[in-house]
């Protein structure tokens, strides 16, 4: 059984920045070495706080903002598939395109034709 991680104030204050720092670089994940240098937290301590924080490990968690801001452009927007890959930081929209399929059950483009 894994050992339990214990997380102090520091850590949690931590925690919610790299957050912060993910939600605000969607179309760039920040390496989890730059996630570690900025937070002060080892690679081990980051992941496995920030799943115990927010319930999933940072690199996931950075991919779901993508794919529900992808989403929100897709409704409210009248942007383009390709554009909206490439606004993410996809080179290839059809990257995009797999993951939000993956993620979601439906292209965008289907998602665009429901509106």
């Amino acid at each position: 059984m894994p050992k339990a991680i214990k997380l102090t104030t520091a850590d949690r204050a931590a925690l919610h920045a790299v957050k912060v720092l993910l939600e605000s670089n969607l179309e760039k994940a920040p390496s989890l070495r730059i996630l570690c240098r900025t937070s002060g937290l080892n690679g081990d301590k980051l992941k496995k706080g920030f799943k115990l924080l927010f319930g999933s490990a940072p690199h996931q968690y950075h991919r779901h903002l993508q794919m529900k801001e992808g989403q929100r452009l897709l409704i409210e927007t009248e942007m383009t598939v390709s554009e909206i890959a490439y606004l993410l930081g996809y080179e290839q929209p059809s990257n995009f395109s797999t993951a939000f399929k993956k993620k979601y059950g439906i292209s965008p483009l289907a998602v665009r034709s429901k509106e």
